[in-house]
């Protein structure tokens, strides 16, 4: 996903992804992690079909967008200029989910898929 430009990156203008740790996340089983920029329709769409898309061919139909809030990140470790397609922190963090949730779509759409991707809560 680095050597694609699909993670949000440090800051805008900047090449290097940022990296989640536990120590950032306040929470030990994280580990070390990028976050995939779905701002970049371009990134939305690899990620479905070299992902998503085989774990729907077994059977898998429900996606949980959770993690969607980029801006609740700690500003120490995801500064408010933190880079996306999208432009910064600020630019993305209202569009972010929605890009997210559009991608699944556009994916069962362009996979001929029938089966209803995502449902809300109440449904």
């Amino acid at each position: 996903m680095r050597n694609r430009g699909c993670l949000v990156n440090e800051r805008v203008g900047s090449d290097e992804p940022i990296y989640l740790t536990g120590a950032c996340t306040h929470n030990c089983w994280w580990g070390k992690g990028g976050m995939i920029d779905y701002t970049n329709d371009d990134c939305g769409d690899y990620w479905h079909n070299k992902k998503r898309q085989p774990l729907i061919n077994v059977g898998v139909i429900g996606h949980w967008t959770d993690l969607g809030e980029p801006e609740l990140y700690p500003a120490l470790h995801c500064p408010d200029t933190g880079g996306y397609a999208e432009g910064s922190e600020a630019d993305a963090h209202n569009i972010f989910n929605f890009r997210w949730i559009r991608g699944i779509y556009k994916g069962y759409v362009s996979n001929n898929e029938e089966l209803r991707p995502l449902r809300g809560l109440t449904a």
